[in-house]
């Protein structure tokens, strides 16, 4: 007779899980609800999905949540998406700080509203010292223009001569994205049903 052996799943956790929120709207309209009440609903599940990458070891969750083709929409949406987003911050920043997670922003911030640019710095210092997990979130951020922008600087390190266009290789272009300060995406996730990256 042959005894069964029992095989052990083993759980790998992502070091760095990205996710790109998408789809608030849209839920919004199959519920004939107004696109600001999808935003506002988006919450609850973030909320969720932050708690428990802390609780499984995630030690960098970067959420994609308002890219720069956003800026796109109409300027009453973005107006209470910006709204929404600095209540959400002043809401959730004590919470954040007492799990001892580390809040960062990336993007255009100097594009925001400079009521939202004064809720991110405070975010930001309250929780610099945090040793947790890494919670950065993408506002008005865009992979291309973040490509563009890592060009343009280059462009002027060259023209001031501080280097040589032979010196710039992946490792260097890389160093001048804005992911640079985060390790490498090991999961990335969209939400909303969309098959785009």
């Amino acid at each position: 007779m042959v005894a069964s052996v029992k095989k052990e799943s083993v759980v790998t956790v992502p070091g760095h899980l990205a996710v790109i929120m998408d789809g608030n709207g849209r839920w919004a309209r199959r519920k004939a609800l107004p696109r600001q009440a999808g935003h506002r609903a988006g919450i609850k599940p973030v909320r969720a999905m932050v708690e428990h990458c802390a609780k499984l070891g995630v030690k960098h969750l970067t959420l994609f949540t308002f890219s720069s083709e956003n800026w796109k929409r109409p300027g009453e949406e973005i107006r209470l998406l910006m709204a929404l987003f600095v209540e959400a911050l002043n809401s959730e920043v004590d919470e954040l700080d007492q799990n001892g997670i580390k809040l960062t922003f990336m993007g255009e911030i100097d594009r925001l509203h400079p009521t939202l640019q004064e809720t991110i710095r405070v975010a930001e210092a309250r929780t610099r010292n945090n040793g947790g997990m890494e919670l950065t979130l993408a506002v008005a951020y865009g992979g291309r223009g973040d490509l563009v922008s890592a060009a343009r600087r280059l462009a002027r390190e060259v023209a001031a001569g501080m280097i040589d266009p032979e010196e710039i290789d992946e490792a260097r272009y890389a160093e001048a994205l804005q992911m640079a300060k985060l390790p490498d995406v090991d999961l990335l996730i969209r939400t909303g049903g969309e098959r785009r990256i």
